[in-house]
């Protein structure tokens, strides 16, 4: 897909993030987005009330919390990384609670990325509603992605469609001169 797709695609994912943060009140966030080529999720943007410079992370599926997030296919919610025993505290440290969330984002082409929310503004963990409601926006989101998507693909077929049906025209019009100098010449 082209350049402003993409950037269309990145630039609602941030706008996504930055609202359900300020709805379940989390301090932090972070977006991945999926590198489908490579395998691997790659940090896009970060979000965090201490403006912790943090970029061009990546992590394979399977791998870290958002890769065994990515890999789990469903959203998570860890109310205590320490009492937690699908993840272990690798990484867990620049967080002021030990409660976040995490959202894979899916569409028909497969994963798209990942949003992560930490810190809730409260210092309590995050609750089955956050959950529920963070997913729910991010499953929209998605449906939103898809749709971008699918328009750049018609786009990109009808182009395809166009330029052929110039190819069959000049050959349709090259085979009627053929024909009409044969039969001159017969």
């Amino acid at each position: 897909s082209s350049n402003a797709t993409k950037n269309q695609v990145i630039n609602l994912f941030n706008d996504v993030l930055v609202e359900i943060m300020s709805l379940i009140s989390a301090e932090g966030g972070s977006l991945f987005l999926f590198d489908s080529l490579k395998k691997e999720l790659i940090l896009d943007s970060f979000y965090n009330s201490k403006n912790l410079h943090i970029e061009g992370i990546k992590r394979r599926v399977g791998e870290g919390i958002s890769g065994k997030v990515a890999d789990l296919k469903k959203p998570v919610l860890v109310k205590d990384i320490d009492q937690d025993s699908r993840f272990n505290r690798n990484g867990f440290n620049h967080y002021h609670t030990k409660s976040f969330i995490s959202i894979p984002l899916f569409g028909c082409e497969g994963l798209l990325g990942l949003i992560n929310l930490t810190d809730k503004a409260t210092g309590e963990p995050f609750s089955e509603k956050d959950l529920e409601f963070a997913a729910t926006i991010c499953r929209y989101a998605c449906l939103i992605v898809d749709n971008i998507l699918g328009s750049e693909r018609l786009k990109q077929e009808k182009e395809t469609l166009d330029n052929q049906k110039t190819l069959l025209e000049k050959y349709a019009s090259m085979g009627k001169l053929a024909a009409g100098v044969v039969h001159e010449v017969n």
